[in-house]
């Protein structure tokens, strides 16, 4: 059994990496007032929110928190500097 959930803790480490990641590749071509915007900082907190709902249940969130919701959010700051994204 500890086995199996070192797997599922990994592969959840290993998604909210690559969500962090992806968030960094996107947002740091942007100017830096651009990243202390309002929607940008609310965008970092979500990524730890997520964090806390992943591994630490207990703790509770402030809001309702899911990957799928923090790629909204990203997708939602990058159309607001350079439009839509089409891929």
């Amino acid at each position: 059994k500890l086995t199996s959930a070192s797997r599922k803790d990994r592969h959840r480490s290993n998604n909210l990496r690559r969500l962090w990641d992806q968030c960094q590749r996107r947002l740091s071509p942007l100017p830096m007032e651009r990243r202390e915007g309002e929607d940008v900082q609310k965008l970092r907190w979500m990524l730890e929110e997520l964090r806390v709902a992943t591994f630490a249940q207990e703790l509770g969130t402030e809001e309702t928190i899911s990957v799928e919701r923090v790629e909204s959010a990203l997708a939602s700051v990058e159309s607001s500097v350079i439009g839509p994204r089409t891929d």
